[in-house]
């Protein structure tokens, strides 16, 4: 794991679509301000604040912090579309789960 960030298509074409878009990272946030810009997102200064009042989320990174995710969204109503970029989570862990990647 790294604190690097590249640009990202999927964000773009997110935004281009009218989606507001929340991003937290615990190791580089200031680099992904860098890289995507601040038009259209709004970068948070905790998970917990990344979480309220969302629709979906995606976890790209697998750092040790996003690891109580499925905790902090179960039960919510109506649950959140969970992305699993890196398959680091078990399918039964959240209610609407889509795992990409590896």
């Amino acid at each position: 794991m790294s604190g690097r960030v590249r640009p990202s298509p999927s964000c773009a074409n997110c935004l281009s679509g009218g989606a507001v878009l929340k991003a937290f990272d615990p190791v580089a946030m200031d680099e992904a301000r860098r890289v995507m810009g601040d038009a259209g997102i709004t970068y948070c200064e905790s998970l917990s604040a990344a979480l309220l009042d969302i629709d979906a989320l995606i976890v790209v990174t697998p750092w040790p912090e996003f690891r109580e995710v499925p905790a902090l969204v179960r039960g919510r109503h109506p649950a959140p579309v969970f992305v699993d970029g890196r398959r680091a989570f078990e399918r039964g862990s959240v209610e609407r789960y889509e795992g990409i990647g590896l």
